[in-house]
């Protein structure tokens, strides 16, 4: 009878032992799910996060593509307006010199050689003859200001 007592409270003892480390275990694994749990609900933030930041970067890189073409489209259009500007310019400067065509452009770059001033003795006789021909209406309307 004492033997079997012996046994039975080692045996009780035994299952004691069992039954902390089981309920240590049930700690344990509880604490380990938590910790997962809270691990997941963090993953979870940081996937919305970067699917967020990856909505914005598609989002930008759609506006930033749409602009680019908006740009290119403006600048052709302000060259094509410049190359009109510069043509009517043009136009309107030869419209308004009043070049003659037939004498020799040397002639235009000697001292006196325009509004007949100064001495044509030493000029060609087609430079003389620009030299003496009177003022246009354009060049006129240049120097009345200075002579007034």
């Amino acid at each position: 009878l004492a033997k079997g007592e012996a046994i039975q409270a080692e045996s009780s003892a035994a299952v004691a032992r069992m039954a902390r480390m089981v309920s240590g275990s049930k700690q344990v694994g509880s604490e380990t799910l938590s910790a997962l749990s809270a691990q997941h609900e963090r993953l979870d933030r940081l996937n919305a996060t970067t699917g967020a930041i990856r909505w914005q970067m598609e989002t930008a890189e759609r506006e930033l593509r749409q602009y680019s073409s908006m740009l290119w489209g403006d600048n052709v259009t302000v060259m094509l307006l410049l190359l009109i500007l510069l043509g009517a310019t043009l136009i309107i400067l030869y419209r308004v010199s009043d070049v003659d065509e037939s004498a020799p452009p040397a002639a235009y770059s000697l001292p006196g050689a325009r509004f007949g001033g100064g001495s044509t003795s030493a000029l060609p006789p087609q430079a003389a003859a620009v030299a003496r021909r009177e003022p246009s209406r354009w060049q006129l309307h240049l120097i009345s200001p200075l002579t007034e």
